[in-house]
């Protein structure tokens, strides 16, 4: 992972692997709340078995991030994939 100016992401121009074996994918997602752009075409792999920490100042979008994830908000733009499956999972 790469941080950008909005916290610890890859950028949607850097090459993204296919999502075979990978707990979650996220591909040039994208999510304005209001008149903020919270985030802007991120890239993000986790693969199963691996632990992520996101880290970033007060309106970076790591809330918003984990509320998509939790598939409690909607990307406005991109994609989102899950393959975890039994014990895997994320905290909220």
């Amino acid at each position: 992972m790469i941080w950008s100016k909005r916290g610890l992401f890859k950028k949607a121009n850097q090459d993204v692997p296919d999502s075979l074996g990978r707990g979650m994918l996220l591909q040039r997602v994208s999510k304005r709340l209001g008149n903020a752009q919270v985030l802007d075409e991120i890239n993000l792999e986790v693969k199963q078995g691996e632990c992520a920490v996101l880290i970033g100042r007060n309106g970076s979008g790591k809330s918003t991030l984990l509320r998509m994830l939790a598939g409690i908000l909607l990307p406005d733009t991109g994609s989102i994939q899950r393959t975890m499956k039994g014990s895997d999972g994320y905290a909220v």
